[in-house]
């Protein structure tokens, strides 16, 4: 089983899985470029210092368009899929989550807090798609 925590924004560092650190639960995290192509790096302003490091940096879509990260995985696989969110100040916004095209949750930012959305998923390809 592979584990993929991937941090948005955080510096390349031109190897793929170069640990960027490791949270409390040991689980290493890792930068977003990789897996996505799309967006804006950004630091969330006016984080509390209580918010936890992967809530301190974000990817913004700015177009309208559908953009995925692409993960490697192996077909037949079970896969947790945890999309966590926090967006300190920014609020109102709202966007379907989607994996494998198939419709996840409709996500509102409308918490001052962190919060995130699971599912557990059986792989059909040897990657996913998270939208």
């Amino acid at each position: 089983m592979y584990i993929y925590a991937i941090e948005c924004s955080i510096p390349e560092h031109g190897l793929r899985l170069l640990c960027s650190f490791i949270d409390a639960n040991d689980i290493a995290w890792v930068g977003d470029d990789p897996y996505i192509k799309s967006g804006e790096k950004e630091t969330v302003p006016n984080v509390d210092n209580s918010v936890d490091r992967p809530f301190k940096t974000r990817r913004v879509f700015r177009s309208g368009k559908k953009n995925c990260y692409s993960i490697d995985v192996g077909k037949g696989e079970r896969v947790l899929l945890r999309a966590h969110f926090y967006y300190g100040t920014y609020t109102d916004e709202t966007f379907d989550l989607q994996f494998e095209d198939i419709y996840w949750a409709i996500v509102k930012n409308s918490s001052a807090n962190p919060f995130y959305y699971e599912v557990i998923y059986l792989t059909k390809f040897d990657a996913i798609s998270v939208c």
